[in-house]
């Protein structure tokens, strides 16, 4: 597998999906932007999965970094999402090590 050269959502999208979440923890700051700090593809058939690591920023200096994984131009909830699952557990079990742009995803 290759890493991901290009992600599934844009970062207003992402940023939206994220701060929605109950587990953000964005009820209580107002965010000011969320950046992509890496990506891989961990599914290259359709449907895509791209496994995603976003720094959401807050006021003077504060933030927060979540993982996302993005699958059809949106963030899903892994674990509602079977086909997530299947592709994590047989990259499990090859001990896979997927590319990323600035690493890897070793399972």
């Amino acid at each position: 597998m290759s890493a991901a050269t290009e992600l599934p959502a844009s970062s207003e999208e992402l940023l939206e999906h994220v701060v929605g979440q109950r587990w953000s923890g964005a009820n209580d700051r107002e965010p000011v932007g969320l950046t992509v700090l890496d990506h891989g593809l961990l599914r290259a058939e359709k449907p895509v999965l791209v496994d995603a690591l976003v720094e959401l920023r807050y006021g003077p200096g504060t933030h927060d970094v979540f993982q996302l994984i993005l699958s059809g131009g949106r963030a899903v909830d892994a674990l509602e999402a079977p086909l997530f699952a299947r592709t994590l557990i047989a990259l499990m079990r090859a001990g896979a090590t997927v590319p990323t742009l600035e690493g890897a995803i070793e399972f």
